[in-house]
């Protein structure tokens, strides 16, 4: 079982998210979205990204760059999300998620982000918080 953020847990969540490439190029539209996520704690920052596309999707360890969307939260309110004690737009709502880039993006791609949320259920159920 990975331990969450570990590099066993961001190489599982990138196998996972490329096994529902198609289904996530099919929710972007056919647009382009570049995202980043980037989890901080007292032991440093762990850092991770999306990349949907026409052609496909990529993801894995570090940025991307340029990141059309970069999530910036503590541990504590990563784990939340993860598990699904607390949902990413309550987060941002109460100021414990951060979002830089365009912000419009997200209300663009929520059918993305609900079915990435999807994709990861497996992923959720098999790690170690």
């Amino acid at each position: 079982m990975p331990r969450y953020l570990d590099a066993q847990w961001i190489d599982a969540w990138a196998e996972a998210v490329r096994a529902a490439g198609d289904e996530l190029v099919r929710a972007a539209r056919g647009e382009r979205l570049r995202v980043t996520t980037r989890v901080h704690d007292d032991g440093g920052e762990v850092t991770y990204h999306l990349v949907v596309g026409p052609d496909g999707v990529d993801a894995g360890p570090g940025p991307t760059e340029p990141s059309d969307l970069t999530f910036r939260q503590g541990r504590d309110v990563a784990v939340a999300v993860a598990r699904g004690e607390l949902d990413a737009p309550t987060a941002f709502l109460h100021g414990k998620l951060r979002v830089g880039g365009d912000v419009r993006l997200l209300l663009a791609h929520t059918e993305l982000f609900r079915t990435l949320d999807d994709a990861l259920a497996g992923l959720r159920a098999a790690t170690t918080f």
